[in-house]
């Protein structure tokens, strides 16, 4: 190097310009980093709506990502004095395969979304749903119980007047009637719990994995 052509103002400029712009990569790749270890840790990225396990988990991760940005700041500070070229060079791969584990699993979290919307979009998601709603409907043995209570209350009304001996019948089928409605109210509720249970296993339906990510 000639000493004759070193401007010392120039070269201290050069070397504050290449700082400002390291300190700005260090400060982006510290922000795209968070991004992903955060979104991975606390499940998604909407603070207001994170509870208490959310945010301990959003910290841990934002202090990660501090840790390894720090590291990474230092190693690639270290490129020229020895040994700083293959400690840069492995910071480089840690970082890569880091970014590259990042984006494989906000990958499969992606298609994990798609493979629920698609499962719940399913006709025979949907008919099973269906079907739980129709067994929560009114018994279909109503109008049954309103007819015999009806008559069991004109027997008594004539059982007053002298008119009529009894009305155990009347009684009778009124009691029936109300046993076939909890009959029918306990199968329907061991109906509506066995397709409950069939909507929920089919609420994740491994066939509409993508071929990669089920791969992976």
């Amino acid at each position: 190097m000639n000493n004759e052509n070193f401007n010392a103002g120039l070269a201290y400029s050069d070397y504050k310009t290449r700082q400002t712009f390291y300190m700005l990569a260090a400060a982006v790749a510290f922000l795209m980093s968070s991004y992903f270890v955060v979104g991975y840790l606390a499940g998604n990225l909407h603070v207001l709506e994170w509870d208490a396990s959310q945010w301990a988990n959003g910290i841990v991760a934002i202090g990660i990502t501090a840790v390894m940005t720090g590291y990474q700041f230092i190693l690639y500070g270290a490129g020229n004095v020895a040994g700083g070229k293959k400690a840069t060079v492995l910071a480089v791969v840690v970082a890569v395969s880091f970014s590259l584990l990042s984006e494989v699993g906000q990958g499969m979290e992606r298609d994990t979304i798609r493979m629920e919307t698609k499962s719940q979009e399913s006709p025979t998601y949907k008919a099973i749903v269906g079907a739980i709603g129709g067994t929560a409907s009114a018994s279909p043995y109503s109008a049954d119980l309103q007819a015999a209570e009806v008559k069991l209350a004109q027997c008594e009304q004539r059982l007053a007047q002298g008119k009529e001996k009894h009305c155990e019948g009347s009684k009778a089928r009124v009691e029936a009637v109300n046993k076939m409605i909890a009959g029918h109210a306990t199968a329907s509720q061991s109906q509506a719990l066995a397709l409950a249970a069939t909507a929920k296993a089919m609420e994740k339906d491994e066939k509409n994995y993508a071929a990669l990510v089920s791969v992976l």
